[in-house]
């Protein structure tokens, strides 16, 4: 990493490069050695893990090779690397000093083409008096055909001094005015790859920002869409489901804003959407957390688990095939173009649904307080006999207050709901990996009873056997650790934050 040897600018829109390219040759003595087109491609996650992160991660052609360049969190700038081809996955990563952060960035989400930019690179050399090479100029110039983005300047020292090279540097910004970029692109991923968020106006009309939450959630669905039906990246499925789980709370708990029948026909149609991913998802999960769970047992028992791994990729590759049905299917695709009809549709002048005309801000508020209070009185009713199904039901309840939280977030203070949605969020972990460790307990009672029909040895099922006992223990402890952390999250000093930021004033006599 050479950040103190290396400065990025960009140029102001009335600078004329080709008065720059003059002035480095005539006025600071560089040399042209000439000019190529570069297309430079933009990579990150589906969901921009490396954008939000601060991390810019790009390729573009290198001779014969391509170089991966990165930009870091606060300006660091790595030196490029080569590789023969895009890394895919985490574990294709060059070896870097970037690699660490960004493959734990990434986890298991591939590394996908974001929009890029073409540009003409002019590059120059400065030497010493035997021909040495003491510092690089490059003059990026987008194509008129790249998106709007800036001329970018970038010198980097090669064989020379911090003093001669931030004097040079000085010399030439101060000539003409160059204001100093974000080194490596970073700016561009920003412009290029960013994704808006859902915009609420807190006086808008319920109905109206109803459907741009509904609207916002359907356009993730549709991002996610092609990735499902060409798995290659599982991560598009859970997100997919996301926003599948994030559109029927938002039908269900943003009530009274659209008319009775449209509301139960799309929370059907949406509950259904939710059915069909469950068990491709499931088993998605089970085999991305398949060696975590081996290495969980002795060594000697690694190569018995090979017969679950192989039944679990059976029934993955059908139950995708089953979802993909689904969503090819004429009857999704008739229910898709009649919800996008319906989140379109002008809202009426006069609305039948009760609370349609109502500021959103004043239903966020009655919504999130009565389902807050609910949480608290499904927590506090459970005792140590209590059925599990009590804390599932405790589990979905906190869910779909989490979601409404998220999705009113920006009409409160992010000082005041922002720890708020955190205690929760800490509330839910607990619940879902209760429900998760109950799931699995199933979900291994039916694979070795599968694999006991087809004769699968005997090492094998011993080592389910194992995998029970350690979900078995695990269940245990969350549910004994369960009246503690409940109690955490329904603290008299939470229950006070939650009063004053969301219930609703007292109507007057």
């Amino acid at each position: 990493m050479s950040d103190l040897l290396r400065s990025e600018f960009a140029l102001p829109s009335h600078a004329n490069p080709a008065e720059l390219a003059d002035a480095l040759e005539q006025a600071f003595g560089f040399l042209p050695q000439g000019r190529r087109r570069l297309e430079r491609v933009y990579y990150d996650s589906f969901d921009g893990r490396l954008r939000r992160a601060g991390f810019g991660y790009a390729i573009e052609p290198d001779g014969d090779a391509l170089a991966v360049w990165v930009a870091g969190p606060g300006g660091a700038w790595y030196e490029p690397v080569a590789v023969a081809a895009p890394p895919r996955f985490a574990q294709d990563l060059p070896s870097a000093p970037w690699r660490g952060p960004v493959a734990a960035l990434l986890d298991c989400r591939a590394l996908l083409p974001r929009p890029g930019i073409a540009l003409v690179r002019e590059m120059f050399v400065w030497e010493d008096a035997a021909g040495e090479a003491l510092m690089r100029a490059e003059l990026d110039i987008p194509a008129l055909e790249a998106p709007p983005l800036p001329v970018r300047l970038r010198l980097v020292a090669v064989g020379c001094g911090h003093k001669r090279f931030r004097h040079t540097v000085v010399a030439v910004s101060g000539r003409f005015g160059l204001e100093p970029a974000p080194v490596g692109g970073r700016a561009e991923v920003s412009e290029l790859s960013g994704v808006a968020g859902c915009r609420l106006d807190p006086a808008e009309r319920a109905d109206v920002a109803a459907k741009r939450i509904l609207a916002a959630q359907w356009a993730a669905i549709r991002r996610n869409e092609a990735g499902v039906l060409d798995p290659i990246d599982t991560e598009f499925l859970h997100d997919f489901r996301v926003a599948v789980r994030r559109t029927r709370a938002a039908l269900g708990q943003i009530k009274g804003v659209f008319p009775a029948a449209a509301t139960l026909r799309y929370a059907q149609a949406f509950a259904e959407l939710g059915r069909v991913t469950g068990e491709p998802r499931d088993l998605d999960v089970y085999l991305l957390d398949f060696e975590r769970h081996r290495e969980a047992l002795p060594e000697a028992w690694h190569g018995e688990l090979e017969p679950l791994r192989a039944l679990l990729r059976e029934r993955a590759a059908a139950a995708h095939a089953r979802l993909n049905d689904y969503l090819k299917s004429p009857g999704y695709r008739s229910m898709a173009r009649q919800w996008e009809r319906f989140l379109h549709r002008e809202p009426p002048a006069r609305p039948t649904a009760p609370q349609a005309a109502l500021p959103i801000r004043a239903l966020a508020g009655r919504r999130i307080w009565k389902l807050y209070r609910r949480v608290v009185a499904e927590g506090l009713a459970i005792e140590p006999a209590s059925p599990a199904d009590r804390l599932h039901e405790l589990r979905k309840t906190a869910k779909k207050l989490r979601y409404l939280l998220e999705f009113f977030r920006e009409l409160y203070p992010p000082e005041r709901i922002d720890p708020l949605i955190k205690a929760l969020k800490g509330l839910q972990e607990h619940l879902g990996a209760y429900q998760d460790a109950q799931a699995q307990i199933g979900q291994l009672r039916d694979f070795a009873e599968a694999l006991r029909a087809t004769g699968a040895p005997t090492g094998t099922l011993l080592a389910l056997g194992a995998l029970l006992d350690r979900r078995y223990n695990h269940e245990r402890r969350l549910r004994e650790d369960f009246p503690d952390c409940f109690a955490g999250f329904a603290a008299a000093g939470r229950r006070r934050k939650f009063r004053r930021l969301f219930k609703p004033a007292a109507k007057p006599l």
